[in-house]
């Protein structure tokens, strides 16, 4: 059987599974994108919208995807009322806060004005310089706005140079604080499959050790998802482009329609591949099951440390706290070593009857006719 290879985007094993179930995959994801595209949809009302939007309607069809998806290839099946279910999962106390929206959000701000400043700083001082009518065209409507405040606004739009200006200024920097926002979303999705195992742990607590996991060993928990999923920013990239050009030529005087098709585009393009980054995390959290638990145990110990500083629970409390887990962590020790035996065992016995194949085959040796 072949191994999962957790650096491998379109690995074999998820597409195996894929292939088990297209018409179910292929219903899931077009409900995704009929809640996403309503979702977005809204925003060409007023963009402002989408801040509400999005965390209320679009993520949680996310997260009912995602275990939807995960429910499937298990062999559980799924219905229309499970889907939905899952939905509202995501409001439940197991997997509040599972995807950090709200520190993915401010992160992705910052990410938006940093953009934004060099973005717009670098096409106001190249243009003055290739577009005399530029620097002119600017001050005209810094002078309407100081007169005539806001309901002037449309005379920016008006003008090819600022136009431009504007495009340039939103959409780069939109590119990237989405995608960052992407990014981060998919990456705390590994953080539903930790929580689906972990019980009886708070949210607060389950997203600390997430992000200790994380921090502890990069190349095994981020850099190996940024290699398999690479495929999906790419998509994502390109859909968003595409969507921003199509709003551009069709309402050129409307720039704030090109968020919401940017936006709906680069998530249909990224449905694409969404499917193989779900079933490659879940193939992955099961791989890395002893590392998780070991993970759990490290932070549980150095959690037992701080409380010692403090005065919330007595000695013979912690004491015993740590007597338990230092079980636990042996139990998992003896149960890896079982493990590795279990596979130099089996590599032996491989080992030999590959070597007897080799004999039946040559009966002759290495001697020649």
């Amino acid at each position: 059987m072949e191994k999962f290879d957790i650096n491998r985007p379109f690995d074999k094993i998820s597409f195996s599974r894929i292939k088990k179930y297209p018409g179910q995959i292929f219903a899931l994801l077009f409900v995704f994108l009929l809640i996403a595209g309503i979702s977005i949809g809204i925003g060409l009302i007023n963009p402002s919208f989408l801040y509400l939007t999005i965390p209320l309607t679009a993520l949680p069809a996310l997260f009912s995807l995602q275990v939807s998806i995960n429910f499937l290839i298990e062999g559980r099946g799924i219905s229309n009322k499970a889907s939905f279910g899952f939905f509202l999962s995501y409001f439940s106390s197991q997997f509040k806060g599972c995807y950090r929206v709200v520190l993915t959000f401010f992160k992705s701000l910052l990410v938006y004005v940093v953009f934004s400043l060099i973005v717009a700083i670098s096409y106001y001082y190249i243009a003055i310089n290739v577009s005399p009518t530029f620097k002119e065209s600017l001050d005209q409507v810094a002078s309407l706005l100081q007169n005539d405040g806001f309901n002037s606004i449309e005379k920016l739009f008006e003008n090819n140079d600022l136009l431009l200006f504007y495009h340039f200024s939103q959409g780069i920097p939109l590119l990237f604080s989405s995608l960052y926002f992407c990014h981060n979303i998919l990456l705390n999705s590994l953080n539903v499959h930790i929580r689906s195992r972990v019980g009886s742990v708070s949210p607060s607590a389950l997203n600390s050790l997430f992000s200790f996991m994380v921090r502890s060993d990069k190349k095994l928990f981020y850099w190996s998802f940024v290699k398999r999923n690479w495929p999906g920013y790419l998509f994502y990239g390109i859909g968003f482009i595409l969507g921003y050009l199509l709003s551009f030529f069709l309402f050129p005087n409307m720039p704030t329609f090109a968020i919401c098709f940017a936006l709906f585009f680069a998530i249909f393009f990224l449905c694409f591949y969404l499917p193989f980054t779900f079933i490659s995390s879940d193939l992955f959290i099961r791989n890395n099951d002893q590392n998780i638990k070991k993970f759990f145990i490290e932070f549980s110990l150095k959690s037992l440390e701080e409380l010692k500083k403090t005065s919330i629970f007595t000695n013979e409390q912690i004491n015993e706290a740590f007597k338990n887990i230092k079980e636990v962590e042996k139990s998992l020790d003896d149960a890896k070593k079982e493990q590795n035996e279990d596979k130099e065992e089996k590599d032996s016995i491989d080992s030999k009857k590959v070597d007897n194949d080799s004999s039946n085959n040559n009966p002759n040796g290495n001697e020649k006719e």
